[in-house]
């Protein structure tokens, strides 16, 4: 029940490696990276309300704003909602990878 931070890689294009690689012809689609906090099921949810208060207290905070921003990423909270939404989508789209790579459990 607790929410969750997004970070966008928005930083990885002014990578010059990546740059160099979409230049020379090769499609470089960089996954986000995100961090979640999930607790464990039946969490009472005045513990999740003030778990998700603190964390988003410390999103929220210039301090680490300024720092994922000095590491080229972009901090985006999403509620509980909003994130269980996101990662439905990125299941079925790192599924499909994972299908075509051949790389998924039998």
């Amino acid at each position: 029940r607790c929410s969750r931070l997004l970070v966008d890689p928005r930083g990885i294009e002014r990578d010059d490696r990546i740059r160099y690689l979409r230049r020379t012809g090769v499609a470089v689609d960089p996954a986000a990276a995100w961090r979640g906090v999930a607790g464990p099921k039946g969490l009472p949810r005045e513990t999740a309300t003030r778990l998700t208060n603190a964390l988003k207290k410390g999103c929220d905070s210039n301090a680490f704003r300024d720092q994922m921003t000095r590491r080229g990423f972009r901090p985006v909270w999403r509620s509980t909602t909003e994130f269980a939404a996101f990662m439905e989508v990125e299941d079925k789209r790192l599924g499909a990878v994972v299908q075509t790579a051949g790389m998924a459990k039998a």
